[in-house]
């Protein structure tokens, strides 16, 4: 007996007198009190209502959005609180969201469009192209001018891509104020370009080699392009022109998106995309796309 009062008294001097045993009595009931209310706190704080705004020239447009998001919203609230007693309740609460729809969008005086294309198939080419685009917002965002921005993402691919990997891109830059347009083509093509003066389509050519494959990528930009009255500029992937027909093997080619650019030059830049993915599914049928079919169009009303 005498010997478990030695230990109760060695372990009270060596363990319970002790500065750390003292400092983490009271420190751990405090952490265990925030990590219990915190998240409580943080749930009550985000009940209150988001505000979105909807920009966009159409308003019919922004109100069926407006509708559809908050069907959509209200639903999965539903089946959230479906059979509880809460549900009541949070139908006569304020609103998740609260959206405007603003059609009278400030206009941008510059736009950057994008169109890339990565060697091979799958999660890892995907990728690659998430990459650009990040690289491409990013770079928008703290000013570089379009000979820059190239001249940066083509550095990063070189040192992230491995051997015989690649990304092709058309890169170009709408000026609204002086309505023109200025491209490069890191081997992204075919590119065409309508003029609605002449009633003419012609081919543009790419201006160097993808991106990935040489350190020192040159980039010389060509005279802005001045887009006129009906003026159509189209960018496609490959997976677009190299489309075919499996009981044939013939290709869409260049001369079909040429002649479907003509004949509906008159509508919109929807309107020619529609009729462009139109003549794809006829043309190919029931046959499954191998590639990606990808456009970016142009045209200035």
């Amino acid at each position: 007996m005498r010997n478990i009062w030695l230990i109760i008294r060695r372990e009270y001097l060596e363990r319970v007198r002790t500065r750390s045993f003292l400092v983490l009595t009271l420190l751990v009931p405090g952490i265990m009190t925030v990590v219990m209310i915190l998240p409580a706190k943080l749930a009550t704080m985000g009940d209150k209502a988001q505000h979105l705004v909807v920009v966009t020239s159409t308003p019919q447009f922004g109100e069926m959005f407006r509708q559809r998001f908050l069907s959509a919203s209200k639903e999965t609230d539903d089946e959230d609180e479906a059979g509880s007693e809460t549900n009541t309740a949070k139908q006569t609460q304020e609103p998740d969201y609260i959206i405007e729809v603003d059609s009278n969008p400030t206009e941008a005086e510059r736009a950057v469009l994008l169109l890339a294309d990565a060697s091979g198939h799958g999660i890892g080419p995907a990728l690659s192209v998430t990459q650009v685009r990040a690289m491409l917002r990013m770079a928008i965002r703290v000013g570089e001018d379009l000979p820059a921005i190239i001249r940066h993402l083509n550095a990063q691919l070189c040192a992230d891509l491995t051997d015989g990997r690649f990304v092709s891109a058309w890169l170009g830059e709408l000026d609204a104020k002086e309505q023109t347009l200025t491209g490069f083509s890191c081997g992204q093509g075919p590119l065409l370009y309508y003029r609605a003066a002449e009633r003419t389509c012609v081919v543009v050519e790419t201006d160097t080699v993808p991106f990935g494959c040489v350190e020192d990528l040159e980039v010389r930009l060509r005279p802005p392009i001045r887009m006129e009255p009906g003026d159509i500029f189209v960018a496609l992937s490959d997976g677009v022109v190299d489309a075919e027909r499996s009981s044939e093997g013939k290709r869409f080619g260049t001369s079909r998106v040429i002649d479907i650019v003509t004949r509906h030059c008159e509508g919109s830049a929807t309107e020619v995309m529609t009729a462009l993915r139109q003549a794809l599914s006829d043309f190919t049928g029931a046959t499954p796309a191998d590639d990606d079919r990808t456009g970016v169009i142009v045209k200035r009303s």
